[in-house]
């Protein structure tokens, strides 16, 4: 579906005087390689079409290979209760756990962010590296020579450098790779590698996101649902309408405003409306209460 869309986009946009000279991919090949095929190999333009990375993906990326690599490793271990049940060797407190892949996913996009504007491939991805060498240093194995430099480094042993003084100990730190396994650590390593490739930073280097895609996306699934068949008469009225309304923008296109209701005025009338549904079942309860005074029912009376 997303191969025939963009071969159709890309097809008929120098009818509409446009030539979409960037594409911007979540990881998927195949959509952009559809479109570089177009004319017999010569690509849709007498120009190539340039292919981008969403740096959202690049980091979501990161966590989904890591969940892979732990879901991989199971085996079967036996429980206090005796029960044998199947279980990642790579779990488990001190281990690889999925609050330690949320953590390196988000640090690993935020160094993209932060540095790619500023930077060429092989400095952005020295410090998109340097998060997995920082997570994974001890006391007898420090790894900060890709870390920040400097007393504002976010490195602390970085910073203690700077300022002359003797850095805290690694094990008085939350590592987040520190406590595993060489085997576990080698394979981690392949997936940085892999995710830091100079083609890949390259394409990461403008800091594009699907962000205004994936909002236009939700309105139109909050009003027709992907999970659930519509008609093509639904499905085109929704993404016509939702279309004009997003482009519109949603101050301007709002109903309220154009009746002449504004904030201040929705404003009250959600508090209004919060406070019956508050009250409403004490008052019930209470009515009920003085209906039947004579109950012989109570709670612990028998």
């Amino acid at each position: 579906m997303e191969q025939e869309a963009a071969t159709r986009l890309w097809n008929r946009s120098t009818q509409l005087g446009l030539r979409y000279m960037t594409f911007l991919s979540d990881g998927d090949s195949a959509a952009y390689n559809a479109v570089t095929k177009l004319n017999d190999g010569a690509g849709p333009y007498d120009v190539p079409v340039n292919k981008e990375e969403c740096i959202n993906h690049v980091s979501k990326r990161l966590g989904s290979q890591l969940r892979s690599l732990k879901a991989k490793s199971k085996e079967v271990v036996t429980t206090k209760a005796g029960k044998q049940v199947m279980r990642s060797s790579y779990a488990g407190k001190g281990k690889l756990t999925d609050e330690r892949i949320n953590s390196l996913s988000k640090h690993f996009g935020n160094n993209i962010r932060k540095y790619a504007a500023t930077s060429d491939e092989a400095t952005l991805r020295k410090h998109v590296m340097a998060s997995y060498y920082h997570s994974s240093s001890t006391d007898d194995n420090p790894k900060h020579q890709s870390c920040l430099i400097g007393a504002d480094s976010w490195c602390w042993v970085r910073k203690a450098e700077a300022q002359n003084v003797t850095p805290a100990s690694h094990s008085s730190k939350d590592m987040w790779l520190g406590n595993l396994s060489q085997p576990l650590l080698a394979e981690i390593l392949k997936i940085y590698i892999d995710l830091t490739s100079p083609e890949l930073m390259r394409r990461c280097m403008k800091q594009r996101t699907q962000n205004s895609n994936e909002s236009l996306h939700s309105k139109i699934w909050l009003q027709c649902s992907k999970e659930k068949f519509a008609s093509m008469n639904r499905v085109r009225m929704i993404a016509q309408g939702t279309a004009l309304n997003h482009n519109f923008g949603h101050v301007e296109g709002n109903l309220p405003r154009a009746l002449g209701a504004g904030t201040p005025q929705l404003l009250k009338v959600l508090r209004t409306a919060k406070k019956a549904v508050n009250n409403f079942r004490p008052k019930q309860k209470a009515k009920r209460s003085s209906a039947d005074p004579d109950a012989s029912y109570g709670a612990g009376n028998f």
